[in-house]
């Protein structure tokens, strides 16, 4: 049986942050830090379970860091590595890519508010 080819890098993003939350979570954090519930308003529609699988996911492959900030009960605050914001233009690009498709010239002004991406 012959080798299976290698994946190629679109192939190892995307098993990396092709789900249906994770891109969303990246563009959540590029203004900064936030906390589990403020993520999960911003995102609105996420469930709870959902992210906080993203969130473990998006740790575990050093793309955000969650800092606790209170022990009892534990909670936590979320912020992206140096390696997760480099997503920053490819999700900015994604988003222009959306609104030309929808017909909007620019995407933030087409989102209704100042929020980078809405998935």
């Amino acid at each position: 049986m012959p080798d299976a080819p290698e994946p190629s890098a679109l192939q190892r993003a995307l098993a990396v942050v092709g789900d249906r939350w994770s891109l969303a979570v990246v563009a959540a954090l590029l203004d900064g830090p936030l906390r589990y519930g403020e993520l999960q308003k911003r995102l609105g529609g996420v469930a709870p379970n959902v992210l906080a699988k993203r969130l473990r996911d998006l740790e575990a492959e050093h793309l955000l860091v969650g800092r606790r900030y209170s022990d009892r009960p534990p909670r936590f605050e979320y912020e992206l590595t140096e390696e997760g914001a480099d997503l920053a233009p490819a999700i900015r690009e994604l988003e222009a890519w959306a609104a030309r498709r929808a017909g909007d010239d620019d995407p933030l002004a087409a989102s209704g508010d100042d929020e980078l991406i809405h998935l």
